[in-house]
């Protein structure tokens, strides 16, 4: 994993070409920030949360399947949520446009 401990900023890496790279930046092992254009709906909105109320759903079969559509192999957690959240609206994101 040559990008581990790295961090990559993809513009529009939420669908098309701009996915495909933010994938494999991923793969690297980079840590991403991926912004958005147009939709304020989905700004924050991760695809898949595992809390407390959901847990019980949450069998192997589907935990592989969100695993293999994840480009972080990671299931988000609220804290993940939370984090990306307070940073946003803080100072240290005064510079991050999008």
């Amino acid at each position: 994993m040559i990008l581990k401990n790295k961090v990559a900023l993809v513009t529009g890496g939420s669908r098309g070409i701009g996915k495909a790279i933010a994938v494999e930046l991923a793969k690297e092992g980079a840590s991403l920030i991926v912004n958005y254009l147009s939709n304020d709906q989905v700004a924050v909105s991760p695809w898949a949360t595992l809390t407390d109320l959901n847990e019980p759903l949450w069998t192997r079969e589907v935990k592989d399947f969100i695993y293999s559509r994840v480009p972080l192999r990671k299931i988000a957690v609220p804290e993940d949520i939370s984090g990306t959240v307070l940073f946003l609206a803080s100072n240290l994101s005064k510079y991050v446009t999008g």
